[in-house]
Order: C-alpha cells, then structure tokens, then sequence
C-alpha cells in the first residue's frame, strides 16, 4: 500500500481559512481616506511567495511544509514555462 501524504490543514477547522479572509483587510487597509492596497503580484514567483506568506502568517503552516510547497510549486512553474502556459 502507497503512503499518503498529510498536510498541516488535516487538524484544521473547515472555516479555518474564513477567519480574518481578504474581503475585511482589504477593507481595513483602504481605512477612510479611501486608499487602495499595493498592486497585486501578477508574475508566477510574485504568486508564489504571497500564498507562501499567507500560509505562514494566516494559517501558521511549519517552516517544512512551506519549504516542501516552495519546491513542489518551483518544479510546476518549471514545468508550465516551456510549455508557453
């Protein structure tokens, strides 16, 4: 039999990633004065290392599972590039 492979999500809520989502810090940082957020990243490494962040701020992930997603996302850009996708 084939091992599985776990994430750090298993022992997570199913509302887990809804607490604190976009929608209201996107509203707290425009705040009053009506100011918009920085540009969002558009370049696949850009991508890449905002969900990275957002897995270790917001879902607090373990320095190896954000490691082992940077590597396997790496390979699938890698993969996706010569392909013209």
């Amino acid at each position: 039999m084939t091992a599985m492979r776990t994430t750090d999500t298993q022992d997570m809520p199913a509302d887990a990633g809804t607490k604190g989502g976009t929608v209201g810090k996107s509203t707290a940082r425009e705040g009053a004065t009506g100011a918009t957020a920085a540009a969002a990243p558009t370049s696949p490494p850009q991508l890449i290392d905002a969900f990275l962040a957002e897995l270790k701020a917001e879902r607090n992930f373990s320095e190896h599972t954000i490691r082992a997603y940077s590597l396997d996302l790496a390979a699938f850009v890698a993969w996706l590039e010569p392909r013209g996708i």
